[in-house]
């Protein structure tokens, strides 16, 4: 069965699905395994069948981060192949080949005042074939379970400075090399001051467990070293999970 998918926002039409920044274009067949089972190779097997193109990309933002997808949060190399993995197991494939990543430079976004932003972008190709023997490559920890790869698109993560609060926001080169995500803990430590508030929801019901990574990793790039989870609620199309971020250095 052919079919083209952009996924992002969780839409399926009878022509696939619709998802923003990842895109697979090519044949879907019976799905043989979990991503963890792909294999990554440089070049086709002999005897390979070619299921389809994929690609995924992400946006980073160099500071603030008032909005933004976990996917623009993790925006790494790491994140996009495993990306390119889950959705290669979704499609039948048993292989993901000629991974190529690559980064732009910072661009000024069309909106005054807002930050510079960075692309990076991974493609690939899904393919059904023996490895030779070859095994999978680790997952690259990302603070999210492999089933909720695909969810880093989904989830969006607002956040709001306490009053008086200065950016904590520590840049990295070409914001796409975030550092660890944040100490979920019970309560601020003593030495700490609520920092930001944050919230993270989507709207395809996602696991509770990567809201909460997205507020971790929404806490770490604001720079602050600890969050506390707050209440999770849920309607019939949203989740949303709110978080407190702290920081001894306001």
């Amino acid at each position: 069965m052919r079919r083209s998918w952009v996924l992002g926002l969780g839409i399926c039409t009878l022509a696939g699905c619709t998802r923003k920044d990842i895109v697979y274009a090519g044949d879907v067949a019976t799905p043989r395994g979990s991503a963890s089972e792909v294999v990554t190779l440089a070049y086709a097997p002999r005897g390979a069948q070619y299921l389809g193109d994929l690609e995924a990309s992400c946006e980073a933002p160099d500071a603030g981060l008032e909005q933004a997808s976990l996917s623009d949060v993790l925006c790494t190399q790491s994140l996009l192949t495993a990306a390119l993995r889950q959705v290669t197991a979704e499609v039948g494939g048993s292989l993901l080949l000629g991974v190529e990543c690559s980064s732009g430079e910072p661009q000024h976004t069309a909106v005054v005042n807002d930050p510079p932003v960075t692309k990076a972008y991974c493609t690939g190709v899904a393919a059904v074939g023996h490895a030779g023997g070859l095994k999978p490559l680790p997952s690259a920890e990302l603070g999210l379970a492999e089933s909720s790869v695909l969810d880093a698109w989904a989830i969006q993560i607002r956040t709001r400075l306490s009053p008086g609060a200065r950016s904590l926001a520590v840049q990295a080169p070409h914001g796409i090399a975030p550092g660890r995500p944040s100490q979920i803990v019970p309560r601020l430590p003593a030495f700490d001051r609520p920092y930001a508030a944050i919230s993270a929801s989507c709207e395809n019901l996602c696991d509770t467990q990567a809201l909460h990574s997205a507020l971790a990793a929404a806490a770490a790039h604001l720079g602050a070293a600890h969050v506390v989870i707050g209440e999770c609620v849920q309607s019939e199309k949203l989740k949303e999970c709110t978080g407190v971020a702290g920081s001894p250095h306001l």
